[in-house]
């Protein structure tokens, strides 16, 4: 006896793009190519969601050893005169670091 593979559903672009995907050929937008299986799709995000949280961390790291230099050259410049500032844009990136890093 033969066993026949399941079959996914299409996934074709509705023509109103407000409501997502459809089935229907009828109901699909013209000339649109069928869309990866809902599956794939949600690997495809999930792997891009990840690359753009490693390329904003990477930027975050180098944006707060800039930082660091600069409220570090500040301090050498114009010393104890901005001390209480410089304390205060450090403790600023302290707080971004642990949002951003």
């Amino acid at each position: 006896m033969c066993k026949l593979a399941a079959v996914d559903p299409p996934r074709l672009l509705h023509r109103r793009l407000e409501a997502g995907y459809t089935d229907s050929l009828v109901l699909a937008a013209a000339g649109e190519p069928e869309a990866v299986d809902a599956d794939t799709q949600e690997r495809i995000t999930h792997r891009a969601q990840r690359a753009e949280e490693t390329r904003r961390r990477d930027a975050w790291h180098g944006i707060r050893g800039d930082l660091q230099h600069i409220v570090d050259e500040l301090g050498r410049a114009f010393g104890p005169a901005v001390a209480d500032e410089l304390r205060d844009l450090r403790r600023g990136i302290d707080r971004l670091n642990r949002k951003l890093a």
